[in-house]
């Protein structure tokens, strides 16, 4: 969740500034057309566990190889409009990025974990503009949303062709693979739930049977 945008317009460079100038509880911000707009501090603990998990599968997976994951610190630079920067829960850098910079130099995935908030909440509006800008970057082939309450995952890809692929494709169980086959990264949504439980689901029973669900009413 974010704030609205507020105080002056800035640049590139002011806002980074303005970045390193704030202490580390002060939360995250982000660049949108010049406007610093601040994100919600704060996260819960099944958000935190499964971005470090996700963070501990990458870099085992990309272990040797020239990419390497990032984390929610590094700035993504969105091509159009040039004055923004976004940043993602956590991503896949396999470029040569500046080591004393904030920037990523050329993303390939990045993975957002959802929020009640933002699936059919206040900011739901804000936060598909942002997938947006996460697919107008060039380098980037993947955008996985994960969902913290239930065992299941949502990938946006880009085709052989380049182009971004109609529909999404669902990921559904803890048994379903995320599968990234040009980074060489596959797990299980069980690997990216690890330590975590999931409430189960209410069985529907009839009154006329509280042992065993029956048929039930027409019309339902």
């Amino acid at each position: 969740m974010s704030e609205a945008p507020r105080g002056p317009l800035v640049t590139v460079a002011e806002f980074y500034a303005f970045v390193r100038s704030q202490p580390r509880e002060a939360g995250r911000f982000e660049l949108i057309d010049g406007f610093v707009v601040r994100l919600m501090a704060g996260a819960t603990w099944r958000h935190d566990r499964i971005v470090r998990n996700g963070l501990r599968l990458l870099e085992a997976a990309l272990a040797g190889s020239r990419c390497q994951p990032f984390t929610a610190d590094i700035f993504i630079r969105i091509p159009t409009p040039a004055d923004r920067r976004r940043q993602a829960d956590f991503g896949v850098e396999c470029g040569a990025p500046d080591e004393d910079g904030m920037e990523a130099d050329q993303p390939r995935a990045v993975f957002e974990v959802l929020s009640k908030s933002n699936v059919g909440g206040s900011d739901q509006f804000d936060f598909l503009a942002k997938i947006e800008d996460f697919r107008a970057v060039p380098s980037i082939e993947a955008i996985v949303l994960i969902d913290p309450y239930a065992p299941q995952a949502l990938m946006h890809r880009r085709g052989p062709d380049g182009a971004w692929m109609e529909h999404p494709e669902p990921l559904i169980g803890p048994e379903a693979m995320l599968d990234l086959p040009m980074l060489g990264v596959r797990f299980s949504l069980a690997d990216i739930y690890a330590g975590l439980k999931f409430r189960p689901r209410p069985m529907l029973v009839w009154p006329d049977d509280p042992e065993e669900p029956s048929a039930p009413p027409p019309g339902i």
